[in-house]
């Protein structure tokens, strides 16, 4: 079945709803019996709980606040350092977009970081291991993109991921400390002020994707508002019962076979030296890719994106540049970035159909 809109928000429909309603309680994990890993309720949070982690580490606690980031990240990735009053330096990015740990180890040493995060970009092991990583500082894998991927890093203290763009969860964040068990920090229940606006925007969004009905611009509000409530958060909250039993009876097969399977052909357009450069052009047998991001030539990204919104057609630009940026600048390699990528929609929720009237946009643009 052809989606009426390619991109946006997530949503469960009411038979979704249901069938998670029937999965067993027993199986989900409750902070009590969490050893070495924590399901929250966002990314940033997980962050944030592993800094707390290293503060009440006696080997650690006494070293300075000072993190070395990377430029090309989102605001949610830089707010946990700046909450526990980090400062914060970063490294320049490739226009490849991947980064080496020589560079990391070099940075970190100038800069005399403690911590030291690194995120690997869109699915693909983006991450170049020329050297070790030096044992001088603590280091945050950040796998959100690269969650499906299986990419492993063996030197990273802790792994965090945010799987709110795998799908339809209403919050969720994985965090695992990889040497040792976390030490004993407060987590409240999960965060019903704010799960009780998405589920409204589930679903409005759902009645309007299924029969047209109500008002498309109250749940795309409802869904502001619920993303701002996350973020606004300084507490950190548990993974919701709902967003767990989705993770738990998630089909990841499934997702990870038909995502390679719409990057494969949006790859297969043959006028990309006309638009822009695909950044990724092969995927190996393990990469699942968690969008089709590409460079947009000539400046003529805000056009493109505009001609593809008319269609219905939702590409985002990931990421805006962060205002911390604005205040602090970047180097020119990663402005260039920022500057001139967008990203397609190739998730589960899309078929061959769809890439295929992606790509028919896509050659009327042309």
């Amino acid at each position: 079945m052809e989606k009426r809109e390619i991109g946006s928000n997530f949503h469960f429909s009411s038979d979704e709803l249901t069938g998670l309603a029937a999965f067993p309680v027993e199986k989900l994990v409750s902070a009590e019996d969490a050893t070495d890993v924590r399901y929250l309720s966002s990314g940033r949070q997980g962050i944030r709980f592993c800094l707390r982690d290293l503060q009440q580490d006696p080997k650690w606690q006494h070293k300075p606040k000072i993190a070395l980031l990377p430029e090309y990240t989102c605001t949610s990735v830089i707010q946990p350092f700046l909450q526990e009053n980090y400062r914060v330096y970063f490294y320049s990015v490739q226009q490849n977009l991947e980064v080496s740990f020589s560079k990391l180890n070099q940075l970190s040493e100038m800069h005399q970081a403690s911590v030291v995060l690194f995120h690997p970009y869109f699915g693909f092991d983006t991450m170049q291991a020329d050297e070790e990583l030096c044992p001088g500082a603590k280091y945050i894998y950040d796998a959100t993109q690269s969650f499906y991927s299986g990419i492993d890093y063996g030197q990273a203290d802790y792994v965090v991921a945010s799987i709110r763009k795998w799908g339809a969860f209403t919050d969720g964040a994985y965090c695992a400390k990889t040497k040792g068990k976390f030490f004993p920090q407060e987590i409240l229940p999960e965060d019903k002020e704010m799960l009780t606006v998405l589920r409204e925007a589930y679903q409005l969004k759902s009645a309007y994707i299924a029969s047209g009905q109500g008002n498309k611009v109250k749940f795309l509000e409802l869904y502001r508002q619920a993303s701002a409530l996350l973020a606004s958060r300084d507490e950190i909250h548990e993974m919701s019962e709902l967003a767990q039993k989705y993770y738990f009876s998630f089909d990841a097969e499934t997702m990870k076979k038909q995502r390679r399977d719409n990057y494969q052909d949006l790859l297969s357009f043959p006028r990309w030296p006309e638009i822009g450069d695909p950044i990724f052009p092969s995927l190996s047998q393990t990469d699942v890719p968690l969008y089709f991001p590409f460079f947009v030539r000539d400046g003529r990204r805000n056009q493109l994106q505009s001609f593809l919104i008319k269609e219905d057609i939702y590409a985002p630009v990931v990421w805006p540049l962060p205002d911390y940026h604005k205040f602090t600048g970047i180097s020119d390699e990663t402005s260039w970035i920022y500057r001139h990528i967008l990203v397609l929609p190739i998730d589960q929720r899309y078929t061959k159909q769809n890439m295929n009237r992606i790509k028919k946009v896509l050659w009327r643009f042309v």
